[in-house]
């Protein structure tokens, strides 16, 4: 089973998917699709001992455990 964190301005919201169930999978990998057209970065993560690594991923992967969105900083004017 796997879960999307998407973080945002407002808190965050999560979506589940198993890979028994293909109807999740799908949902996940549309939602995938869009996040990356709303120019969120996908970053895995992955448990170490002491802490997690977060690496970018660029395509879905329905056996990845847990994958969290942010969006990029954007500068303002000073």
């Amino acid at each position: 089973m796997g879960k999307m964190v998407i973080l945002n301005e407002t808190g965050h919201s999560e979506l589940a998917w198993s890979t028994g169930d293909e109807e999740s999978v799908a949902e996940a990998q549309a939602a995938f699709l869009h996040l990356v057209k709303e120019n969120y970065v996908p970053m895995e993560r992955k448990p170490r001992a002491y802490d997690d690594e977060f690496v970018k991923i660029e395509r879905f992967d329905p056996t990845l455990g847990e994958i969290f969105w942010i969006r990029p900083l954007k500068g303002g004017a000073a």
